[in-house]
């Protein structure tokens, strides 16, 4: 299981549940955009939180349009589509910690593994997209 940190927009509304046993989760869809111009794209992760971190996003009212950052376990699993006959796959995050999130703004104590002092990262731009197969790989 890889490790995330990630930020983004709550695709819709989140489902509050119980278990069987009792214990509350919730799951949702996260919304990240990577990339610029015209290669700027999605990514979406479907979040599942449980039990005092389902609450406190229950708590602070999360929902559909609500900028979050996130961190927690990723996971690759199999799905069926609603149709019973096409097989998927999605990414799953089971989510650790999650805190709101204003680009360019710290919001709060660090989430795991961060410093006091959180520096706010600029990015270069476009990464060139490099053919491997014609072209020398960059050293």
């Amino acid at each position: 299981m890889s490790e995330l940190r990630s930020s983004g927009w709550v695709a819709r509304d989140l489902e509050f549940k119980r278990s069987q046993k009792g214990s509350l989760y919730v799951r949702f869809t996260l919304v990240e955009h990577l990339g610029y111009g015209e290669a700027s794209r999605k990514q979406y992760y479907e979040v599942w939180a449980w039990n005092e971190v389902a609450q406190s996003l229950l708590d602070q009212r999360i929902g559909k349009g609500s900028r979050i950052r996130v961190q927690g376990f990723l996971e690759l699993v199999d799905y069926m589509h609603k149709d019973g006959k096409t097989r998927d796959k999605k990414l799953k995050l089971r989510l650790r910690e999650w805190r709101p999130w204003e680009p360019g703004k710290y919001t709060g104590p660090p989430m795991l593994g961060e410093t006091e002092d959180p520096q706010v990262c600029q990015s270069p731009g476009p990464v060139p997209v490099v053919d491997g197969e014609r072209e020398p790989l960059p050293e």
